[in-house]
């Protein structure tokens, strides 16, 4: 199908679609549902079937990676693109007042599931169009063009969202924070916060493209200028994201001058929105960066140090976090970068380099490390006063203790506690995990809540027992820890001391966390 072809069945109006009343200036129903149609009748007979598949999925049974591939690989990637293009349109006309504006109905059901299947398309091949589409289409469905707290279609964006879960990448993420800043809907941003911690943990397992950062005009010293008039607004990278205004002489003011509010509105807005995606960028690091905190073996030093040491937004961030180089087969140095990452410092405040470009760099975790090496750098940021963005160095740790050596199989550490359950099941949506429901039906008195990391290379079962509801309701007693590992027939149960440090820190923290929570 021809891209003038696609783009005039897209376009043409819905049958008996007609003004509602004189006064309406509706514009061109779009049809996507067709669209698709059409093409999937000229798809080959291999990825048609691909594209059956995945209309096929339920929220419990996602396709293969393969089918995604597949159809990624076709005619579709333009169909993608069009498609989305057009939902873009839409949402715009109703904005601009052209399409008469109802809360949630923007889009059909069937429109929402092609577009998430566009959008997905378009992630998994990275597009390099779709980080400014989704800046415009994310907004226009997502507020409302009235002072209502309403939205145009709030599925379609939670579905945007779910494709960002299954194939993220940091543009995507950024669009969505953004979103979350201006929706109005009470209930929405909870939503979105969950997607997006999902996102983020998602990136790791992304990253030819999780740590990248867009050209958002920073200078290398991590200040962005715009000059108004006899004034400069800057906007500074550092420990948070700063906006202050300055005399041409370089003397900072107190506040903003109320001339700037008076006269240059529109400018204003435009650094604010700046301002607003600067964060929401940063943010987007900041997690995808600890989500990698259980990554074994890194990325080339040389790449990093382009892409995040030494770009004027990430650079802030990356030299309050302690990281390690392997500087020969299996033995890794630990230091903090400096000079954008050209030297490092260690624990005693030496400088060292990295010899090889394509020796590979980790985040530091103090699973990995010795008790030594762990209070030598506590020692260094608390003496340096260095705050990171996330716990690292002063992270809790959870070694195999001699009970779990003996029963090899299972840590009952934190068996036999009671947990609120609904309290506990959210927490566990948030951090990843999926939870069994349990509750006083049948088969509803035990579970086992999952949680694949590290590459979706190790899976962690943490055993739960719904108790007796005339007794206690909504208490549920957590039960043996266990751990599988990923192997060409599936997963395999595995023995504690197999199971990575780290691994099983990051786990047993979570479960900790849970039941502190939940108690």
């Amino acid at each position: 199908m021809s891209p003038r072809t696609l783009r005039s069945v897209l376009s043409a109006p819905l049958e008996g679609h007609a003004p509602e009343s004189e006064g309406d200036r509706p514009a061109p129903t779009l049809r996507i549902v067709p669209a698709e149609e059409a093409l999937a009748g000229r798809l080959g007979r291999t990825t048609r079937r691909a594209l059956d598949l995945i209309r096929e999925q339920s929220h419990d049974s996602r396709p293969a990676p393969d089918h995604w591939e597949r159809l990624a690989d076709s005619a579709y990637a333009g169909f993608a693109r069009t498609a989305l293009e057009a939902a873009a349109a839409r949402a715009a006309a109703i904005q601009a007042g052209d399409i008469r504006y109802a809360a949630d109905k923007a889009f059909t059901a069937e429109e929402i599931a092609v577009l998430g299947r566009a959008c997905r398309v378009a992630l998994l091949r990275d597009e390099p169009w779709l980080p400014e589409l989704l800046e415009r289409l994310l907004p226009a469905i997502a507020v409302a063009p009235t002072p209502a707290r309403t939205l145009p279609s709030q599925a379609l964006l939670f579905e945007l969202a779910r494709s960002a879960q299954e194939f993220p990448t940091p543009e995507a993420a950024a669009a969505l924070r953004a979103v979350r800043g201006v929706v109005r809907h009470a209930g929405v941003p909870k939503q979105l916060d969950r997607a997006l911690k999902r996102i983020d943990a998602a990136l790791s397992e992304r990253p030819e493209v999780a740590f990248r950062l867009p050209d958002l005009g920073f200078g290398p010293d991590g200040v962005h200028r715009a000059p108004f008039g006899e004034y400069e607004a800057r906007i500074t990278v550092g420990d948070d994201v700063m906006l202050t205004w300055h005399r041409q002489d370089g003397r900072e003011l107190r506040g903003m001058p109320a001339a700037i509010r008076r006269d240059r509105p529109e400018r204003l807005t435009e650094l604010r929105a700046l301002l607003k995606r600067t964060r929401a960028h940063l943010t987007t690091l900041t997690r995808a960066l600890e989500a990698t905190l259980l990554a074994e073996a890194g990325q080339p030093y040389g790449r990093w140090r382009a892409e995040q040491a030494e770009h004027p937004i990430g650079r802030p961030l990356t030299e309050r976090l302690l990281w390690e180089v392997e500087v020969a087969p299996g033995q890794w140095r630990s230091g903090l970068p400096v000079e954008g990452g050209r030297r490092f410092i260690d624990a005693a405040g030496e400088p060292w380099a990295v010899a090889d470009e394509d020796a590979p760099i980790r985040l530091w975790h103090p699973a990995r490390a010795v008790p030594e090496e762990i209070r030598a750098w506590r020692g260094h940021l608390t003496e340096r006063r260095i705050r990171q963005p996330f716990p690292q160095v002063f992270r809790e740790i959870y070694p195999l203790g001699p009970a779990e050596r003996k029963t090899r199989s299972y840590s009952g550490r934190f068996a036999g506690r009671g947990v609120r359950f609904r309290q506990v099941y959210a927490l566990m949506k948030a951090r990843g995990w999926e939870p069994a429901m349990l509750g006083p039906w049948d088969g509803g008195h035990e579970g086992v809540a999952t949680r694949v990391i590290a590459g979706r290379g190790w899976r962690g079962r943490l055993f739960l027992e719904y108790a007796d509801p005339a007794r206690q309701e909504d208490l549920a007693i957590t039960g043996q820890v266990r751990f599988e590992r990923r192997t060409e027939d599936g997963w395999r149960a595995a023995v504690l001391e197999e199971v990575p440090p780290v691994v099983f820190s990051e786990l047993m923290r979570d479960v900790d966390l849970f039941i502190g929570a939940g108690g």
